[in-house]
């Protein structure tokens, strides 16, 4: 197998290179210094090494020509710098690195560099485990997924408790559940994968009851990655199952983990960038691929705080379940919670959800719109049309959050909270159940602070109650 060996000083750099460099196949190492750097190298020797400049002692120049003098050129050296662009250039002049980014990285150049240096391995297949208590769902599932060449069925369960042990045995990449089975439903049965062999799960169901969207987010808090409404089975080749398919690929690459014991609290990275210490009277935030779970312990920690100020909240939900995930919401948080109607007014204490299908943009300090303008970014609604629009009318007032997700929604947007002297809080890659949207604001400089959950509801707790915040 191939390797890479990632050296930064920043464990945030470490991960967000990691983060870009995951679907490459490669084994990826990961040092601190230039000292540690080289012991990797003498004992895995890579076949690439990607380096930041600036680090304490040797520098990444340094590095680079030890590398390359050990290696006899074999082993390929990116060098990465926010600051030394001309010792980056002179390197690569002087054939001690093979190629400069600067930062923030430009992740598809990074990619097309590892590529060109290393190749990229084929995408082994995604080894499906399915779990349903009917024969017809068990059948229609395998046949959808099946038509794809790049998913393998590896197991089919017909309970909960099924499901569980063919998870432990057969080590799947990833498990597709249906909600409601007998023995163990889709909140115990996830709880018992994530506890027993931490492996991907997505929940599938077509019940959008209240009680059933109740069982979709407490799987979400139980640590199941998503949930997904069946899409029609008749043409196994159409759009919609395209789709369907698509997703359970991208959902399979997300690393989970065994799932920490509530008494201990996540990791945490803080960014440097000093955080203004404006009192905040609006709080706007976005997640997408994990929010729920986010978003209710964020709520729920920071309760007492929120009477003073209006929330708005921009959550990537599937069609149809805003008004069920506001109810659950506003039972399991104590705050409550509404989804937006066209001209709502922005009330402290009132959490407002965008609506399905439609943007949530903020009219005026007192007033909110929806609307069904054109999808951005591929997202409707949007986290970068709520910041935008918050940004212009509230300004330096504004405490801007982004949770855990998929893509790069809302980044755009926390660029003109920060134009507008807006305070910018990000969840810590490390505590995200998909840390994609925070590690683009982190590659795009725009937080003022990096903080896991628990650090995050105290910040805004002080935002909100004008104490000052993090240094």
């Amino acid at each position: 197998m191939r390797r890479i060996l990632i050296v930064d000083d920043s464990k945030v750099m470490q991960q967000l290179v990691g983060s870009l460099l995951s679907d490459t196949g490669a084994a990826l190492d990961f040092a601190s210094s230039a000292s540690e750097a080289l012991y990797s190298f003498q004992q895995n020797s890579p076949d690439l090494v990607v380096s930041d400049i600036e680090m304490p002692g040797m520098s990444g120049v340094e590095l680079a020509e030890r590398i390359r003098r050990e290696s006899l050129g074999r082993t390929k050296v990116v060098l990465m710098s926010a600051g030394d662009m001309n010792g980056g250039r002179s390197a690569v002049k002087k054939g001690h690195a093979d190629a400069f980014l600067p930062k923030p990285l430009d992740g598809a150049e990074l990619k097309r560099l590892v590529h060109a240096f290393v190749g990229k391995a084929p995408r082994a297949k995604l080894r499906v485990l399915i779990a349903d208590d009917t024969e017809v769902g068990r059948r229609l599932l395998e046949r959808a997924l099946v038509a794809d060449p790049e998913i393998e069925v590896v197991g089919v369960a017909s309970d909960g408790e099924e499901a569980v042990r063919m998870t432990e045995r057969l080590k799947p990449s990833l498990v597709l559940l249906d909600a409601f089975m007998p023995k163990l439903d889709g909140i115990a049965a996830t709880r018992e994968i994530m506890r027993r062999a931490p492996t991907p799960v997505v929940l599938v169901t077509a019940d959008r009851s209240a009680h059933g969207a109740k069982v979709l987010f407490e799987a979400t808090e139980a640590g199941a990655l998503d949930f997904l409404v069946p899409p029609s089975w008749a043409d196994v080749s159409s759009a919609e199952v395209v789709v369907f398919r698509d997703k359970l690929k991208e959902l399979a690459e997300v690393p989970v983990v065994r799932r920490r014991s509530r008494s201990v609290p996540p990791p945490s990275a803080r960014a440097r960038a000093p955080l203004p210490r404006n009192p905040a009277q609006l709080v706007v935030i976005c997640g997408s691929t994990g929010g729920p779970a986010a978003l209710s312990k964020l709520l729920r920690e920071s309760a007492s705080s929120l009477e003073r100020v209006g929330i708005l909240v921009v959550q990537h939900i599937m069609s149809g379940f805003a008004e069920t995930f506001a109810e659950w919401l506003e039972s399991v948080s104590g705050v409550p919670v509404a989804v937006a109607q066209d001209g709502d007014s922005i009330r402290p204490g009132r959490v407002l959800l965008a609506p399905d299908g439609h943007h949530l943009v903020v009219e005026s300090r007192s007033l909110v719109r929806v609307s069904a303008a054109a999808p951005v970014g591929a997202h409707r609604p949007s986290g970068t049309v709520l910041f935008e629009s918050a940004a212009r009318a509230f300004g330096r007032d504004l405490l801007a959050v982004l949770l855990t997700g998929m893509g790069e929604d809302g980044v755009k947007g926390l660029g003109v909270v920060r134009e507008r002297g807006g305070t910018i809080l990000v969840q810590s890659p490390e505590s995200c159940i998909v840390p994609g949207m925070p590690e683009a604001a982190i590659r795009a400089r725009l937080p003022h602070a990096v903080l896991g959950l628990e650090e995050l509801a105290r910040e805004i707790v002080e935002r909100v109650g004008n104490r000052g915040g993090v240094a």
